[in-house]
């Protein structure tokens, strides 16, 4: 029988529980996390190729995708320096990364920070960064709400852009064919498309539905179109007698007298 001192060391087998846990870590890991698809990776730790140790003249191809094929030890300046598919910030502050050889097509046609002038010059003289154009043409945003966005520009609100009155126009409500129960709803408003420059003037004194106060101090609201007869009144011609003419204005109104005295047919003696 042999000693317990001359028998051979005993086998090292690996656990179940070991073997769980290596995969669970496999497991976890995310895409892409491997070493032969991170070039930091490949080339900090020089192994790539059946976990042996690359030699600095071996071929390899850049993983940037360019198709380039080169030494090993050129590998960090190529991709960082050469390539012309690496990515590299854009240089207008717009924080895009961007392919090297498509770098002065971004900055020419994509690039949010590149100067652009208004669609409506040389009438707007407003010349700014691209990403703001939206908000320089918006006709949801008030003044206010576009220089809190976009400080420090005096031409930020679009003087020339064309915007429909803003004043809220009437429903007409007309009944269908009788016993039918329908109902149809046409919208009569003002509808003038006009220059955004232009617009508190003509809703001020020009617009049709406009609300307007009697300035003669009846009190009484009217729309726009009726502001001119309310305050002169109908034509003589267009009334029943002098009543209805008194009353199609404002009662405040001056009103001349308009009855002429007839001439006696024979003078006195």
């Amino acid at each position: 029988s042999s000693s317990p001192s001359s028998l051979p060391p005993p086998r090292r087998q690996r656990t179940r529980g070991s073997f769980s846990s290596s995969r669970a870590e496999t497991a976890s890991k995310p895409p892409g996390s491997d070493s032969r698809h991170s070039l930091r990776q490949l080339v900090g730790s020089g192994r790539e190729r059946g976990g042996r140790r690359m030699s600095k003249t071996e071929w390899v191809v850049c993983p940037n995708g360019c198709g380039e094929k080169l030494f090993y030890r050129e590998l960090t300046a190529h991709c960082n320096a050469l390539c012309v598919e690496r990515l590299e910030p854009c240089t207008s502050g717009c924080g895009a990364m961007v392919r090297f050889r498509e770098k002065n097509k971004h900055k020419m046609m994509y690039c949010g920070c590149r100067p652009v002038p208004c669609k409506y010059a040389p009438k707007c003289r407003w010349t700014g960064q691209a990403r703001y154009l939206t908000v320089h043409l918006d006709n949801a945003l008030t003044s206010s709400q576009k220089e809190h966005q976009v400080k420090g520009d005096p031409y930020i609100e679009c003087l020339e852009r064309p915007v429909p009155c803003w004043h809220p126009p009437l429903v007409a409500v007309s009944q269908g064919k009788e016993g039918s129960g329908e109902y149809s709803t046409r919208w009569v408003g003002c509808g003038v498309e006009l220059r955004f420059g232009d617009r508190d003037k003509h809703e001020a004194t020009e617009c049709q539905f406009r609300r307007e106060v009697c300035k003669l101090g009846c009190g009484e609201s009217l729309l726009g179109y009726r502001v001119q007869e309310h305050y002169t009144g109908r034509k003589p011609e267009d009334c029943l007698d002098s009543a209805m003419w008194a009353a199609s204005g404002c009662s405040n109104r001056d009103m001349e007298c308009n009855y002429v005295l007839s001439k006696p047919k024979h003078p006195p003696t």
